[in-house]
């Protein structure tokens, strides 16, 4: 069987040289929310704005530059693996081999039979009596109760691990968030505001 030839393909860039622009904060927006809306850094925000801190207020009026936009990589072949392939009256028919997709699925899964997921968002922390401030425990939508979750900052790139002790409800305070943590969680992310951005990972029983 013929194997199809890739054709190199040449990513194109185009370089936004307007100046900068003008950009109002919302309510509970961070520096690095509002980095990555405009594709530049938390750094030059900081330094175009001459920002001593890390804090902002909603209605504050920002300089932004916006960053160089690069287009998508192309989308690559598709390759179907285990296939029979027959010619009948000049039409090609193609089975595929249902327990060798089965397996690869299963391949996905480590040696525990779990399925690592990866979500990015916000979370915040809080005060809450039934949860010990002194412990790393976290609240989440869909985790199952006891799962460890490994949690990284990506503005400070610190990282720690979570227990999920429990669900939450959608409230003014846990709006638009991923997950809620502990005081304890926060402090070892060093996180600076109370809503902040965090890479989340962990295991589940389900794809």
């Amino acid at each position: 069987m013929q194997q199809p030839v890739q054709q190199p393909v040449q990513q194109s860039i185009q370089q936004n040289n307007t100046p900068p622009v003008q950009y109002k904060v919302s309510a509970g927006e961070t520096l690095y929310a509002i980095s990555k809306r405009f594709n530049t850094t938390v750094d030059d925000i900081t330094k175009l704005n001459n920002l001593t801190s890390t804090n902002l207020a909603p209605g504050q009026v920002l300089l932004v530059h916006t960053g160089t936009q690069a287009a998508p990589p192309p989308t690559p072949p598709v390759m179907i693996r285990d296939t029979q392939i027959a010619k009948r009256d000049s039409t090609t028919v193609v089975q595929v081999n249902q327990d060798s997709l089965n397996s690869e699925r299963h391949l996905n899964a480590n040696r525990y039979g779990l399925f690592e997921k990866n979500e990015k968002g916000v979370a915040t922390w809080m005060d809450d009596p039934g949860l010990d401030p002194n412990k790393k425990l976290v609240l989440h939508r869909s985790a199952p109760i006891g799962t460890v979750i490994k949690l990284t900052n990506p503005m400070t790139n610190r990282t720690t691990f979570a227990k999920v002790v429990g669900r939450f409800t959608d409230n003014e305070s846990t709006k638009d968030v991923i997950i809620v943590m502990t005081k304890s969680v926060a402090d070892a992310l060093g996180a600076l505001d109370k809503r902040f951005h965090v890479d989340i990972s962990y295991g589940s029983p389900n794809e």
